[in-house]
């Protein structure tokens, strides 16, 4: 849900906790730090918390961006 529909889970979060100080907590420090931990990109933190929250479309192509890597073709060797 955080990667596929970040506007649904924001949403359900706000529900259930009322607050977006409760919110960006979560998402910050408990879904986001352990994966940008995972890829040595904390600098991305802040603005992924950020964008969650303002904008989960632009999240949503940030965090797509950092963990699904482009597939390399790699050339078929030609034996003899």
């Amino acid at each position: 849900m955080l990667l596929n529909e970040p506007e649904k889970l924001r949403n359900i979060l706000l529900d259930k906790y009322g607050d977006t100080t409760s919110v960006y907590f979560i998402i910050k420090y408990l879904l986001l730090r352990p994966l940008l931990i995972e890829k040595n990109r904390l600098d991305k933190e802040e603005e992924l918390a950020t964008s969650f929250l303002n904008n989960p479309e632009e999240f949503k192509k940030m965090l797509s961006s950092l963990f699904i890597t482009p597939r390399i073709a790699i050339p078929k060797t030609h034996s003899l």
